[in-house]
């Protein structure tokens, strides 16, 4: 099977999120299992990276990527050489598969699909909630949506989301009647238990008694109402910290530590920037919970890293990953009110035996739902579903 890829940005572009890391790993393991996949993007997040060379195929970890050049927003991507190419290569491949909505190299690679008659499933990695899209310009978004970004949606041979809870909160929402399927993101689980086994040394000087936020540092996320809470418990835990890794998102950074100054937790917030490899399975080894208190998460890939690490996670109920774990019980739940979030809170710290038992819960789920190379079996099979049904 010849597979064509389809991001505006792409990894090592980790400064965009979750997405870049799940996309990269379900590539490699699709390559693992004979797939002929190649990579179109934009070198979005990479314009200083001397390494990655444009207009060229290069392999980054075995995955034939071509970066081609973006003018403009960065999160818009609008590129003429990538239009060029993908109405050039699109032909050449069975089946394409198109990450994301809003950005110039979707709209272009669903038009060249559509124009010579190429198969293609879209996954909209959470673009699509209301939430998401009332975030930032949801005026502009609306009418680019019924004027441009909706064509490739509603014309997609098939759907992809990566839960329950976002197909049925998007299909309704924009009347979609493709077929669509339903696969999480999966995690490389041999590579994460080798990194645990070796204990990596912790040259980050890690405190020894702190609660993790991984990711982008983004108001969506929900530190505004995680910071007035992680307060209120720190009055009686002095000596517990909230370790912040990941990357600035258009300096929110600022903004979450003029929250803690005007609380009084600045000496107990520490930001570490971004994390990667051996030194980010340590943080979460080693973290008393993973907090996640987003108000809107299509899957939440962080989540399932530390879940995999047998480290307790908290998260909100809006982080579609929370539906895995109700039932059995293998997290703390919280709504995005900071009175939700204390009381889950509150009870995780008081009852450490209790998070650890719910920590090995969702161990035990992510063994069993979320391995990569299950996750790339499925993944294969819905390729040959869309090719065989092409046309008919």
């Amino acid at each position: 099977m010849k597979l064509l890829h389809i991001s505006p940005s792409y990894f090592p572009a980790m400064q965009f999120g979750g997405p870049i890391r799940s996309v990269h790993l379900l590539n490699k393991a699709l390559l693992n299992k004979g797939i002929q996949i190649e990579v179109l993007t934009t070198n979005a997040g990479l314009k200083n990276r001397k390494d990655i060379p444009l207009n060229k195929s290069i392999s980054i970890e075995g995955v034939q990527v071509t970066f081609l050049p973006f003018w403009g927003y960065e999160h818009y991507n609008f590129s003429l050489p990538f239009l060029i190419k993908v109405f050039k290569e699109v032909k050449k491949f069975e089946v394409v598969h198109i990450t994301a909505v809003w950005n110039f190299p979707v709209l272009a690679a669903g038009l060249a699909c559509l124009w010579h008659n190429i198969p293609f499933i879209l996954s909209p990695r959470g673009t699509l909630y209301a939430e998401t899209i009332a975030h930032r310009s949801s005026f502009i978004k609306k009418i680019y949506y019924s004027l441009v970004a909706g064509i490739p949606v509603k014309k997609a041979s098939m759907l992809h989301f990566t839960t329950k809870d976002e197909a049925e909160k998007v299909r309704p929402l924009l009347q979609l009647t493709n077929p669509y399927c339903i696969i999480p993101n999966g995690l490389d689980l041999n590579d994460i238990e080798t990194h645990l086994i070796a204990k990596s040394t912790n040259t980050l000087n890690l405190p020894e008694n702190y609660l993790l936020f991984l990711g982008r540092i983004d108001k969506k996320k929900g530190l505004d109402i995680f910071l007035p809470a992680f307060a209120n418990i720190c009055k009686n835990n002095p000596e517990l910290n909230l370790l912040i890794a990941g990357p600035d998102n258009e300096n929110y950074g600022l903004e979450v530590k003029e929250i803690a100054l005007k609380l009084g937790i600045e000496n107990h917030l520490i930001f570490i920037g971004n994390l990667e490899g051996a030194l980010k399975w340590e943080a979460y080894r080693k973290a008393k919970a993973f907090i996640l208190t987003s108000y809107s998460e299509n899957f939440g890939m962080t989540v399932a890293e530390a879940m995999a690490c047998r480290c307790p996670v908290l998260i909100s109920d809006k982080v579609a990953l929370s539906e895995y774990l109700q039932n059995p019980v293998a997290g703390f739940i919280c709504q995005t009110k900071v009175e939700s979030v204390e009381k889950e809170l509150r009870f995780l710290i008081n009852h450490p035996e209790i998070a650890q038992e719910r920590a090995q819960t969702a161990y035990d789920l992510v063994q069993r739902e979320f391995d990569i190379e299950e996750i790339a079996e499925k993944f294969i099979l819905t390729y040959q579903e869309i090719i065989q049904n092409h046309g008919n």
